[in-house]
């Protein structure tokens, strides 16, 4: 299937032919409407690709996406864009093939995925995908053999079937966050059986069993995000040396802390519910940016990315690039992206990676209630700018 670029368009008319129409005035008026349509489209299109760079959109209406709830990207080293979506699985974007054979999917029915919810994916040094996922642990594929390996509560100390997030440190231990049990570290980088170790609140100085976020900072520490409880620090060498940030001992804004990445200079940046925040752990110095004081379009932050020149992607309300205050002093630019302005096809973003070449693929999704309190999964599938 051809790549599209996913634009703003008027509806095409159809209709039946009436007996007293006056069918060579009528056909006019359409050939009138279409022609402006695609005048409309085209200045849309030099717009997409002019100012604000070129936007590519895959959804279930133009590719084999399964789902257009996109909540977790991963890129490997030969070009695979991987995509995990909360309702119909895995799917894998080949960019070295054609059409539709770009494109494979892995779900319950045809793989040994063991959920069809993905919360998180991370691929390790050696090519590996690590995937995440809602009531289903944690599953390893390695591509080259499609050979899978599903880690869960009945066959490993993992204390949760619901991941929340994975991340991989420097020494390749896997530190897996889940939604409702704490933390378990995960190392398989020797031989013999894999050791785990699990850390919750009753056995360590985690504050909560409910996690959000984890990640690897350029020490090879570990912040944990929680829901409600702050960001716990941890440095994983005996003895373990646990320190906890939240709005009472210090100026994070909220307590509920839902990405952590870490910049070039080892800032830790933090996006809560209440703005984004900046760590400068060797000043133990804070920065609070919110909508008030900044370009946030809003105060809930969701997910961080920084690009390889040291810029800020921001998932709220919409996608926002921050380009970080200089030396000199001088103050940063902020760039807001969203439904209105850009080819973002959704304002609600649930992942954001960069892949080799500067592109960001960005990965949509929402949740609204129907009649009778029922769910609603929706999104915009997957977005790329370039």
């Amino acid at each position: 299937m051809q790549q599209l670029v996913k634009i703003s368009m008027s509806s095409t008319l159809y209709g039946r032919r009436r007996k007293n129409m006056n069918l060579p005035g009528f056909y006019t008026i359409v050939f009138c409407i279409l022609l402006l349509s695609e005048f409309i489209n085209a200045q849309n299109t030099r717009s997409l690709l002019g100012e604000n760079g070129k936007w590519t959109v895959y959804d279930t209406s133009n590719s084999p996406l399964p789902d257009n709830y996109v909540s977790a990207i991963a890129l490997d080293a030969k070009g695979n864009k991987w995509l995990g979506t909360w309702q119909h699985g895995l799917a894998r974007l080949n960019p070295n093939l054609q059409g539709d054979a770009k494109w494979k999917v892995f779900n319950k029915s045809n793989s040994k995925l063991p959920s069809n919810k993905i919360s998180s994916l991370i691929i390790d040094e050696k090519g590996i995908l690590w995937i995440g996922t809602s009531n289903g642990g944690v599953a390893k594929l390695d591509p080259e053999n499609n050979q899978w390996t599903v880690y869960t509560i009945k066959n490993t100390p993992l204390p949760s079937n619901n991941i929340s997030s994975i991340a991989i440190d420097d020494n390749g231990k896997k530190w897996i966050a889940t939604w409702d049990k704490g933390l378990a570290r995960f190392d398989d980088t020797h031989e013999g059986e894999p050791i785990w170790t699990v850390y919750k609140k009753n056995n360590s100085e985690l504050p909560t069993n409910y996690i959000l976020s984890v990640a690897v900072d350029m020490h090879n520490n570990i912040w944990v995000g929680t829901n409600g409880d702050g960001v716990a620090e941890l440095i994983p060498v005996s003895p373990y040396v646990w320190t906890l940030y939240n709005k009472s001992n210090s100026d994070l804004p909220a307590d509920m802390v839902y990405s952590i990445v870490t910049d070039q200079n080892g800032n830790i940046w933090l996006g809560t519910e209440k703005g984004l925040a900046k760590f400068h752990i060797s000043e133990e110095k804070w920065e609070v940016y919110n909508k008030s004081n900044s370009g946030l379009p809003d105060n809930s932050t969701g997910l961080i990315t920084i690009d390889g020149k040291g810029n800020i992607w921001i998932a709220s309300d919409g996608l926002t690039k921050l380009v970080p205050k200089e030396s000199d002093g001088s103050s940063g630019k902020w760039t807001v992206y969203n439904t209105s302005n850009s080819g973002l096809s959704s304002n609600s973003v649930k992942a954001i990676t960069i892949d080799q070449d500067g592109g960001k693929w960005i990965g949509t999704g929402s949740v609204i209630i129907g009649t009778k309190n029922k769910v609603i999964f929706i999104g915009g599938g997957v977005s790329v700018f370039k």
